[in-house]
């Protein structure tokens, strides 16, 4: 059941979880580095909350600059008996490298539910976590995201 729920991303989850497996004693190819999708996978299988800072490039006025933005990853079904995502990983994305950042836990800023999850989750296993993490979302918006 949880495979079923996890199509959105991956044909199957086991072709993902067998695409990021390296074995080798010799660095791994690019092809085998988890992406963003990868953690939709991840939040569900580990039951996590994966929130990923991010910059994107914006043109305003002519001037190109880099603009900061996050999105957060939260279990698409949640498991039997679980009411809310056990963990919160926070990851920043520096290139071709994701950094863990530490937080104080309770002074973590959530960005935007990816569009995925708020369209596609199980909305009977997972009612009600957008409360769960109300504060989050909040300080993320006071520190100048927008709520989704």
């Amino acid at each position: 059941m949880l495979i079923q729920h996890c199509k959105y991303a991956y044909k199957d989850v086991g072709l993902a979880l067998t695409r990021l497996q390296w074995n080798k004693p010799e660095g791994t190819t690019m092809d085998h580095w988890m992406n963003e999708s990868d953690l939709a996978v991840a939040a569900t299988l580990f039951n996590w909350a994966i929130i990923l800072y991010n910059q994107m490039d914006d043109t305003k006025d002519r001037v190109r600059r880099r603009v900061p933005f996050g999105q957060t990853f939260l279990p698409m079904i949640a498991k039997s008996g679980v009411a809310r995502p056990s963990n919160v990983l926070v990851l920043c994305n520096t290139g071709n490298h994701w950094v863990r950042l530490d937080f104080e836990e309770d002074s973590i800023p959530m960005p935007s539910f990816t569009f995925v999850w708020t369209h596609f989750r199980d909305k009977m296993s997972t009612q009600g976590w957008e409360q769960f993490f109300e504060d989050e979302r909040d300080l993320c918006f006071a520190l100048g995201d927008h709520h989704d």
